[in-house]
């Protein structure tokens, strides 16, 4: 695959399911935010957190991307490519705990620059996953125009769109954690 990529790890929710700040829940020994950020240093050029103006004192020693939209995952997508439109955003959510060096590999290893993302397919829906995903350059235009119609589901965006979409080879990859409940079932 060719052209360089930065990496965008999405903390800005509200975790209010959560109760607690998702980002900052320790799977592996560290916070996640941290956790991501370490995981996508070897395969990005540059790694970034987006986050809400009043988290920004939640992170520390990283590039923080502010989101200027504060409209869900979306705002985020569309900050970091006002920051830097012409390259690609691996884009990974904060909630995904499963996410690891495989998976980030398999996702660029079955990247189609000429697609506007590449995203994996759920295979409980067979529906993308908007939030483990490359958005290429050519992303920024069409989420632009789906912004100012209204529309802020990246996954609906994905669903109507030009993607490559990839099988998920181990479904665990593409589990989020949104509630008390679903962390206490976690086993990693």
């Amino acid at each position: 695959p060719s052209g360089s990529m930065n990496g965008l790890i999405l903390v800005g929710g509200q975790s209010v399911r959560m109760g607690t700040d998702k980002s900052q829940l320790s799977y592996h020994g560290k916070p996640q935010w941290q956790y991501l950020y370490d995981l996508l240093l070897p395969f990005c050029q540059k790694t970034y957190l987006s986050c809400r103006q009043n988290q920004k004192d939640n992170f520390t020693n990283c590039p923080l991307l502010i989101d200027t939209y504060e409209t869900g995952p979306i705002g985020g997508i569309l900050s970091a490519f006002e920051q830097n439109p012409n390259e690609a955003w691996l884009v990974v959510a904060c909630d995904m705990p499963f996410v690891n060096e495989k998976t980030i590999g398999f996702l660029i290893q079955n990247r189609n620059p000429i697609q506007i993302a590449t995203a994996f397919q759920n295979p409980q829906t067979q529906l993308p996953e908007p939030l483990l995903t490359i958005w290429e350059p050519a992303a920024y235009l069409f989420l632009q125009e789906a912004y100012a119609k209204g529309q802020r589901s990246p996954f609906r965006l994905l669903q109507h769109s030009d993607v490559n979409l990839i099988k998920c080879p181990q479904p665990d990859w593409l589990r989020n954690v949104n509630t008390t409940e679903e962390l206490g079932n976690i086993a990693l």
